[in-house]
């Protein structure tokens, strides 16, 4: 982890990070059609997201599916080589039926893809990618960067989310290439492993309130435990963080009502959250998917499928130039987006 998202572990939420927390970004404020991918160090947030927007009800156009198989067996070379015709069949039925799918999520790899030449696994996922697109032009693209496994393996929390920023640093570049590549399609990229390492290190320092034990021993539950088992699986906190993570990261929902959530729902302590929310924000901020970054000549979509900003309490800002619309569906300059203001 960098030094300066350790030292934000160490204050408290400013007014300043509450501005990064409330950025605009590209979000289905309306929610999505989903089909995410891969193993246990992603389908289940993927689970977890689909419960909370499901609970909320205020999403009306949110539905997840997801295919899961464990441990390598999840990668998306793994999956593409052995169930590209299970998963195709998803897209197709959801298409039969009308509804086609509008965002695809994939793990970026397992730990077995370490070895696999750049090259081909950059094929495997323009594979997965051109599937998509042929079922549904303006299907939006999700690759999710997980922690490391085999956590006691690392020495301390420090040695640990260095690791978990390295490998999402290699796959950024891969992102990059394929934001290149797939000019008019938008592909989101998140390090949920980054809030497995902020959660280690306010752990390592006594700080994380409730959680007592570094991986469940027999006889305790995942609530009081960072990890589940000794592969490095999540425990509940951790799960909880990372499904309401997504419901900011895909559909816009506001940080502090996430962070009302977590605290008055779920009964985690209320700086903990703050702490683990701002360090993945920050490890996240280059990757996050920007509104300047939707090219001007993309398919327009329908309200119900098109990714938007997330509503703020100020007037929204034009794409890449931040000039701001005069009033409700004013058009913004130069042929750039037009953001409306939420009536």
């Amino acid at each position: 982890m960098h030094a300066s998202l350790i030292l934000l572990l160490k204050r408290p939420l400013t007014a300043t990070s509450q501005q990064l927390l409330d950025q605009p970004s590209v979000s289905f404020p309306l929610g999505s059609n989903n089909l995410f991918i891969g193993h246990s160090f992603f389908v289940p947030i993927a689970e977890e997201f689909d419960l909370y927007a499901k609970k909320s009800g205020n999403y009306p156009n949110h539905n997840m599916q997801t295919f899961k198989r464990g441990g390598e067996k999840g990668s998306p070379i793994y999956l593409w080589d052995n169930h590209r015709t299970d998963i195709e069949a998803i897209f197709n039925s959801s298409s039969l039926a009308g509804s086609p799918i509008e965002f695809f999520g994939m793990t970026a790899g397992a730990p077995s893809d370490v070895d696999t030449p750049p090259t081909e696994g950059m094929l495997y996922l323009t594979r997965w990618i051109d599937l998509a697109l042929a079922y549904n032009q303006n299907t939006s693209i999700y690759i999710g960067m997980p922690w490391q496994d085999f956590p006691a393996d690392y020495s301390n929390a420090t040695v640990y989310s260095s690791k978990i920023q390295e490998n999402a640093d290699y796959v950024w570049n891969a992102i990059k290439d394929l934001r290149g590549l797939y000019p008019d399609t938008n592909i989101f990229y998140f390090n949920y492993g980054s809030i497995v390492g902020a959660m280690r290190h306010l752990f390592e320092d006594d700080e994380l309130v409730g959680v007592t034990n570094f991986i469940k021993p027999a006889g305790a539950t995942k609530r009081t435990s960072l990890f589940s088992d000794t592969k490095g699986h999540s425990g509940t906190m951790m799960l909880n963080m990372m499904g309401l993570n997504y419901l900011q990261w895909f559909y816009g929902t506001p940080y502090h009502t996430l962070v009302g959530a977590a605290e008055n729902t779920m009964g985690w302590n209320r700086q903990n959250v703050i702490d683990t929310f701002t360090t993945a924000f920050l490890a996240n901020e280059d990757y996050r998917l920007l509104i300047e970054d939707i090219p001007t000549n993309s398919p327009v979509l329908p309200p119900t499928s098109n990714p938007t900003l997330s509503p703020t309490n100020t007037p929204p800002a034009c794409a890449a130039k931040g000039e701001y619309c005069k009033k409700h569906k004013d058009c913004c300059k130069k042929k750039m987006l037009c953001l409306q203001a939420k009536m």
